[in-house]
């Protein structure tokens, strides 16, 4: 309605929409700034987690092109095993492409032994904050996971129920519901993507190395047995941030013989 565009009339417009949407619209939760930095610090490392997995892909598929297959397998040996597909290849040595295969393969190491560094400092962070350090008691969730979802969060009595994480998360299906139609689609994927995917990876990894009788174990085997692997690692997901929110709330450890409906 207003035609011309000051300062005053955008700080305006601003205030009226606020006053008009706050039911509406939810408020932005200020993190701290220790939250804020291992957030950043985590998103560094998943760059370069990345751009290593891009190169070691370029190098792959160059090789390839002269009939050499590097199989995929242990990083720390990545080198050594490109370095002799090299020198059995190019055996003369004039070929440039050895060489600018030979500085891809450096700048990978690189990448390598910076993610390795780092990732003991992140170990020793997580040890240091209580809450992480409990939450690496669950089968499956490691000093990687703990963080993400601790910076991810940063204050859980703003979620007045544990439930709450699971759509803050994306990790709840979209609901369409129109007169007498109903139907759940996939889920929401709001929020989070990392902590999301982490706590996908990490029911994924319970399942394998958890206690035989969890209640967790049998519980995700029977909507498994109903709805697919897919969707049972899912709910899994969904319940272990669950759970890792109520044991931060309520400052506990991790008890997989609790029932579920205790939780």
């Amino acid at each position: 309605m207003r035609r011309n565009k000051t300062d005053a009339g955008d700080a305006l417009g601003i205030a009226h929409a606020g006053r008009i949407a706050s039911p509406l619209v939810s408020r932005v939760h200020l993190k701290s700034m220790e939250c804020q930095s291992i957030a950043c610090r985590l998103r560094i490392r998943r760059y370069f987690v990345k751009s290593r997995m891009n190169a070691t892909n370029i190098v792959r598929q160059q090789l390839q092109l002269y009939g050499v297959r590097i199989a995929t397998g242990n990083p720390a040996t990545f080198h050594a095993r490109v370095d002799k597909a090299l020198t059995t290849t190019f055996r003369c040595g004039s070929d440039p492409l050895e060489g600018e295969i030979r500085h891809l393969i450096d700048h990978i190491e690189e990448l390598r032994a910076y993610k390795k560094s780092l990732d003991r400092e992140l170990n020793s962070l997580a040890l240091g904050i209580d809450i992480c350090r409990r939450l690496m008691e669950i089968p499956g969730v490691g000093p990687i996971c703990a963080l993400t979802f601790y910076a991810a969060v940063g204050e859980p009595d703003r979620f007045r129920r544990p439930s709450d994480i699971g759509p803050y998360l994306g990790l709840t299906p979209k609901l369409h519901q129109s007169g007498q139609a109903q139907r759940s689609g996939r889920i929401s994927r709001m929020g989070n993507s990392m902590a999301r995917a982490l706590l996908i990876q990490t029911s994924i990894r319970y399942m394998r190395s958890c206690d035989p009788q969890s209640r967790f174990k049998a519980w995700t085997a029977e909507i498994e047995s109903r709805r697919g692997k897919g969707k049972s690692r899912v709910a899994l997901a969904r319940k272990l941030a669950t759970v890792m929110i109520a044991m931060w709330k309520r400052g506990t450890t991790f008890d997989p013989q609790i029932p579920l409906a205790a939780r």
